[in-house]
């Protein structure tokens, strides 16, 4: 089974473009392997992995991954230090983000909490519903996801940091290899890994039968390698060995020793944990002390053991061959040492002329130091001091130093196989910017993002480094802060050799050349304003800019792309003899213009310092020919409407029926100083302006001839108004006393006017008149956005709130009430960008977005979306109209607007589309010469107007619009809609694929409403599979409802749990909601709702289904009527028919005539043979002493009570302060009590319920759990409180997890109350661990079963006899809390 799994699992990788395999894939796969154990082993091999891939890491990482390793494979013992080390290294990440090695370390303790806390919860996510990694936080991402980032270098869901396609292919291809290996054999390591530990410490052994001089001088010998700190530096510590090596035999015990232990990896087991962790930890100290004592004795085992350690150095190393070379050097006198140091010479005369440092000396003429150890480094700073002596966290951010050091040969850190000579080091005052050169790193990271990545620079090219760190914004002062210079170096020729290229580098005046140079976006702006750009920078000096032959390729290229028009001016400008260059070559461009006699000098320059340079010019054309000629598009042709020539200007905002508004500002002021309206009919326009009040968005209804604005008065003071006449706007009521704030949404959903901003969404019911009725949705959290509204084709407003993404719907039905719809939206639709109801249906349109591809790339692009609200079926027509940001309006009659918004020439300026006739007409780029469109707009009389910027604002009038759309392009069709399979708003952003039905892809959505179905004739399937006729009387054979063994069938359908909607709309057809809601009146005889159900109707199959409160998509119940003259099930809506097939339940038929209650699995069946229904509850509950349907009465009823109790007890406590009895009323204190008491029983009554009938963790969280703190520290503060109380409460915080810091708070303000106990504290400790335990407590029989539980396994018996205590009495909250933390 899970061999077939794997590979569709595979194919699924091959398939996506981005080479991941969704989250929810791997969840099904663990669930498949089962076991908590195996599927920790998996992660534990996906972070070796990431060691693997990455090489070297920091010693911590290694640490604790080898002891995880080691608990999971071998020593299953305590985690209690996998614990407190994974939290160490988490603060370790935390504090430094920049590490190379920190996505590693990020998973590995991710890895530690994994093996200590919750593992199962991999194999049944809470509340999972589907989502891929993108939709999580980093901090709960699962291990194997964080391991393919390192893996492949990026993420699938970034657009900057996408990483490697390939990489991330094969990682997860990998992946389940392992994990099919680790599933058959869990023993079994995939990865070997084995760290380094006390087993390396070298030790010298007494040999048996030693006589009692000899044993006491190794002991000793012991005990002085014990006392040293470092190896063996100079000749005094080289010679504390003198006295051990005067005794041969100890010197031959010595050898034996270092032959057999190596300062190097040997065996593959060792090199193969090194190639992961680039560390190979030995027991320095001690080696190299008996080497040195090795080397004080001429025994010939003694030179042997040297000459064979040198040796193995030389040929397999060099490791740290350097040390041993020292020793030799510090016994110039022995003689038996002479030949290996010669040998060693010679060896390192051969490897030095190829060292960096060696080349660096060269070039600075001086000469190769007789010493074997020497050092030279500098230093230089932002400003040139040595010191920042600011602690201005601003001025450490920009303060950097670059630090150079060259040194004699050493391993390279991480490779012992290579030698290193140098390190060049970068950072700021506060580390986030540093990066670290030599012969294996090249890299600059900023806030863990790398600003140069792979590049490789040597002491012999600092200017080049320090060029290169000029363009990201990194300078230094050119005089060094500091160098210094071992002895026989001269420090004079070092300081002479930084001068020097310094002048050099100051002379070329390369970091000047860079920032002279024109910085212009790519992405932005065309050639227009580039060539404006360019005038404006040297123009004055180079006065062939201003000839007009460059004006035409503005008017030429402008419907070209931006990279296109950039080349034609450079190729233009080589037939006047200049050379336009590029210095970036990344997502802008750095423009040079150099005259033709100094590009040779220029680009040799740009060679010289590793700077990009790039001639821009038309490929094929050589230098100094004119640029191409491009042929002009026809035309478009418009009489413009003339401003007033009165000293102003003024600028068009936007259109409304036969009227313009926009903003007015004097010529000599820079601010735009007032508001205008103008009508469009009157030639030259004579705008109005506004005296009191400016326009902010003017809309007018065609439907109501009516039009109304937002104006303000001040900055803070945005209202509607609305009129006849916008001239007299001035003077227009207003329609309501509300006002906003920016930002804001404003706009007409039919005869509805609708606005809001972050805070609420106004809806206004309007007439000819105006306003007739006014209803406000208050949202409950503050938005990031405004909403925005839209109106199906039965003329019912939705509004979507202001959330990002996934926003949730909801429908306007009038008076005030309002519907939330059973979906939410998909992705980042929304209706800001347009919405047109689809007449006499429950549909609309919208853009909706989708990919599209072509050899050049991705991208995405909008489309037509037709979404039923009703059903959620959604099809879509792909616009083809490329990148970039678009509006849907009504334009004219059957006409449809798909408008650019700011694109530029980069895409069509508009498209028109004809509901009736399917016809498409384009609006092309180009047809508007030189001018930048902004806006088109379409009087009620059919005249279009055209807005442009041709230095100003500028407006026209249309001429032969429609002719001249049809002949400048060919007119097209729509073309198909394609047909999304599931419901709105599960779409992808791919295209769907073609309809089998192909009638269905050309259908279009404007057409005449189909008759509904007859009452008489059963409702078919809305989205049935095709049968054929054997399976069709099948499947009429087994219609009915069989219950067995926890399993439901419906018509012979196995139903997966839980219940979809879905499935249930597949089987019984069409539904019909109903909402029902419970009342009860406050303290101030205010009616409050509550306890909102929706329910699904199927009236001719007698069925009735309850939805799920938390996912609209899943059912809780369903109810079979089976009587006619059937009572109504209290709160339930009934359907007219009945449902006549069988009911089977555990093999026995249901007779329809008596009553019945069971359990089967997780199914609560109940029947009531006078209320004539069947009652089915999909029940997951954690408490099966009573039914679901009993815990969620309970829940409900005593939530709503407990807010009611919140708020008596906020208001009375405003009123009576803590601490200050009230003398004019004095039974308000007990009232206030009571209160209080009753506010924590409702509470606790609520979470016993929710959690015993199986909410989940994050609705009981979300809902209950502020009212259960807030009850419990309002009950400490102003009346007294049941312990037993408070015992659910602690109980609830930790099994619903309270954040530590709230939880810690919320102990502290109780203690301060006098609320102290062992077993709350006990509680306590699984959120706050450093929370003291009190001895004393209320509750003696449970610490004495926590007393004696610790450190001891929990046997099923003792887990009975907590049960049986009196004061947990069998609650499952508090039996589940205590078993937590007894775990922890």
């Amino acid at each position: 089974m899970i061999k077939e799994t794997i590979e569709k699992l595979k194919g699924i990788i091959a398939q996506s473009d981005t080479g991941h395999l969704p989250l929810s894939c791997r969840i099904e796969l663990m669930k498949q392997v089962g076991d908590v154990l195996t599927v920790q082993k998996i992660m534990c091999e996906c972070c070796k992995k990431a060691c693997s891939v990455t090489g070297r890491q920091i010693m911590d990482n290694v640490h604790l991954l080898s002891r995880i390793n080691e608990h999971l494979y071998r020593k299953p013992d305590s985690v209690k230090d996998i614990e407190k080390e994974s939290g160490e290294l988490w603060l370790h990440v935390q504090n430094n983000p920049d590490e190379a090695t920190t996505t590693v370390s990020w998973a590995i303790a991710s890895l530690g909490y994994f093996v200590c806390g919750d593992a199962a919860s991999m194999l049944n996510p809470e509340d999972y519903e589907g989502e891929d990694d993108d939709s999580f936080d980093p901090e709960s991402m699962d291990i194997d996801f964080i391991v393919s980032l390192v893996c492949s270098g990026g993420s699938p869901f970034s657009d900057n940091w996408k990483g490697d396609v390939e990489k991330r292919r094969e990682y997860w291809n990998w992946y389940l290899d392992m994990t099919l290996a680790m599933y058959e054999n869990p023993q079994q390591e995939v990865i070997p890994f084995h760290a380094v530990n006390d087993r390396n410490t070298l030790h010298i052994p007494v040999p048996p039968g030693c006589d009692p001089a000899l044993s006491g001088k190794i002991e000793r010998l012991n005990s002085a390698l014990d006392s040293y700190i470092h190896a063996p530096t100079n000749r005094k510590e080289t010679e504390r060995m003198k006295p051990y090596a005067e005794d041969s035999s100890l010197v031959r015990i010595v050898a034996d020793v270092i032959r057999g232990y190596s300062c190097i990896p040997s065996t593959p087991q060792e090199k193969e944990d090194y190639r992961i962790t680039g560390i190979y930890n030995y027991d320095v100290i001690r080696f190299w002390y008996c080497v040195a004592l090795l080397a004080q004795s001429p025994d010939e085992c003694a030179v042997a053991c040297l000459s064979g350690l040198a040796r193995t150095l030389m040929e397999q190393g060099p490791g740290e061959l350097g040390i041993l070379y020292r020793i030799l050097l510090l016994l110039p006198e022995r003689e038996h040492l002479h030949g290996l140091t010669d040998e060693l010479a010679n060896y390192y005369r051969k490897i030095i002329p190829d060292l960096e440092a060696a080349k660096w000396l060269a070039e600075a003429g001086i000469p190769y130091p007789d010493t074997f150890e020497w050092s030279v480094s500098f230093r230089f700073t932002s400003n040139g001091e040595t010191v920042l002596l600011s602690g201005n966290e601003t001025e450490r951010k920009a303060w950097f130093t670059l630090s150079v050091e060259l040194f004699s040969p050493q391993a390279l850190y991480g490779d012992y196989t290579r030698f290193t000579s140098y390190h060049i080091h970068v950072r700021n005052g506060d580390n986030s910017v540093h990066g670290h050169w030599n012969e294996k790193d090249g890299y600059l990271l900023r806030d863990n993002e790398y600003l140069i990545k792979d590049e490789h620079y040597t002491p012999r090219q600092l200017v080049i480094l320090m060029h290169k760190l000029s363009g990201v914004g990194i300078r230094f002062s050119k005089v060094p802060a500091g160098v210094s210079a071992s002895k026989g170096i001269s420090g004079k020729a070092v300081k002479e050799w930084i001068r020097e290229m310094m002048e050099a580098y100051e002379h070329d005046c390369m970091e000047e050349v860079r920032d002279q140079a024109l910085d212009i976006r790519k992405d932005e702006g065309d050639v227009g304003d580039t060539l404006n750009e360019i005038r404006k920078k040297w123009g004055e000096e180079i006065p062939v800019l201003k000839e007009d032959r460059f004006d035409e390729i503005e008017m030429q290229y402008s419907c070209f792309s931006h990279e296109m028009g950039i080349t034609a001016l450079g190729q233009e400008l080589t037939s006047y003899g200049y050379a336009l260059y590029d210095l970036n070559g990344d997502d802008i461009y750095l423009l040079a213009l150099v005259p033709q006699a100094k590009m040779q000098a220029f680009e040799e320059k740009c060679c010289k310092y590793g700077q990009y340079c790039k001639l821009l010019k038309q490929p094929r054309y050589d230098f100094g020919m004119k640029a191409k000629t491009i042929k002009l598009r026809k035309q478009m042709p418009r009489e413009r409407m003339a401003w007033p020539d009165d000293g102003n200007r003024y600028i068009t905002r936007g259109f409304a029926g036969y009227f313009a508004y926009g903003e007015w500002r004097q010529a000599d002021v820079e601010k735009w100083q007032g508001t205008f309206v103008a009508d469009l009919r009157v030639t030259p326009l004579q705008p109005v302006k506004q005296r009191k009040t400016k326009i902010k968005a003017l809309l007018y209804s065609e439907e109501l001839d009516f039009y109304a604005a937002l104006s303000s008065y001040s900055k803070w003071s945005t209202f509607a108004v609305g009129g006849r006449n916008p001239l007299e706007a001035d003077e227009w009521p207003r329609l309501s006393g509300l006002s906003l704030e920016s930002p804001h949404e404003f706009r007409w959903c039919g005869r509805y006017l609708c606005m809001g901003d972050i805070h609420s969404a106004t809806i206004f019911t309007m007439s000819s008149r105006g306003m007739k009725y006014e209803s406000r949705f208050i949202f409950i959290d503050r938005m990031n956005y405004p909403p925005s509204f839209g109106i199906d084709g039965k003329g019912m407003p939705y509004i979507i709130p202001g959330e990002f993404s996934r926003s949730s719907v909801y429908r306007y039905e009038g008076n005030g009430k309002y519907y939330r719809m059973p979906f939410h939206m998909s992705g980042y639709d929304r209706f800001s960008s347009g919405c047109i109801p689809v007449p006499e249906t429950s549909r609309l349109l919208l853009l909706g977005e989708y990919m599209a591809r072509s050899n050049s790339g991705l991208w995405t692009e909008p489309g037509l979306l037709d979404l039923n609200m009703a059903t959620q079926e959604c099809h879509i027509a792909p616009l083809r109209m490329g990148d970039g940001s678009f509006r849907l309006r009504e334009f004219y009659k059957e006409w449809v607007l798909v408008e650019s918004r700011s694109n530029g020439n980069r895409t069509d300026y508009a498209r028109l589309w004809n509901r009736k006739t399917d016809e498409v007409l384009r609006l092309r780029p180009g047809v508007l010469g030189n001018e930048s469109f902004k806006s088109i707009h379409a009087m009620p009389d059919g005249t279009v107007i055209v807005n442009t910027l041709n230095k100003g604002d500028a407006l026209y009038r249309a001429e032969d619009f429609w002719n001249f759309l049809r002949t400048s392009s060919r007119a097209k069709k729509l073309g198909y809609w394609l047909n999304y399979p599931k419901p709105y708003p599960d779409r992808e952003y791919e295209l769907p694929p073609l309809s089998e039905d192909v009638t269905l892809m050309f259908a279009p959505p404007f057409v005449e409403s189909q008759p509904t179905i007859s009452p008489v004739a059963k409702p078919q399937p809305t989205r049935s599979v095709k049968t054929g006729p054997a399976e069709a009387s099948e499947t009429q054979a087994t219609d009915g409802v069989e219950i067995a063994e926890g399993r439901l069938k419906i018509n012979g359908r196995q139903m997966s749990m839980p219940l979809s909607y879905t499935v249930m709309v597949q089987i019984f057809g069409k539904e019909r909601i109903v909402i029902t809601h419970k009342t009860m009146q406050d303290d101030r005889g205010r009616t409050i709702q509550y306890d909102r159900r929706s329910f699904l109707v199927w009236d001719d199959a007698g069925v009735t289904a309850v939805r799920n409160e938390e996912n609209a998509y899943n059912i809780s119940a369903i109810y079979l009527q089976v009587k006619e003259n059937k009572e109504p099930v209290s709160a339930i809506p009934a359907p007219t028919g009945i449902y006549g097939s069988e009911i089977i339940v555990d093999g026995i038929k249901w007779d329809r005539t008596s009553d019945m209650t069971v359990c089967s699995g997780e199914l609560e069946i109940a029947s009531s043979a006078s209320g004539g229904y069947m009652e089915i509850t999909f029940a997951g509950s954690r408490d099966r002493r009573d039914t679901w349907q009993h815990y969620r009465d309970i829940m409900a009823e005593n939530m709503q009570a407990a807010l009611v109790e919140r708020d008596r007890v906020r208001l009375m406590a405003r009123n009576h302060p803590a601490g200050k009895p009230s003398d004019d009323q004095p039974d308000s204190a007990t009232s206030l009590a009571q209160s209080c008491e009753s506010f924590l029983t409702y509470s606790v009554n609520a979470l016993h319920a929710g959690y015993s009938m199986g909410r989940s963790v994050r609705y009981l969280k979300t809902n209950l759990l502020p009212l259960l703190t807030e009850a419990a520290e309002k009950c400490s503060e102003y009346g007294s409180v049941r312990f037993s109380d408070l015992l659910s409460v602690y109980s609830g915080c930790v099994l619903l997890g309270y954040e530590k810091v709230n939880m810690k708070r919320f102990c502290e303000k109780l203690v301060k109350n006098g609320i102290r106990d062992f077993v709350f504290d006990t509680l306590t400790r699984c959120l706050v661990p450093e929370w003291d335990l009190t001895e004393d407590t209320v509750f003696p029989k449970i610490k004495e079963w926590i007393v004696s539980r610790h450190g001891n396994t929990i046997a099923p018996e003792a887990v009975t006899a907590l049960k049986e205590l009196s004061s947990i009495s069998g609650n499952v909250l508090i039996l589940d809390a205590i078993m937590k933390s007894i775990q922890n």
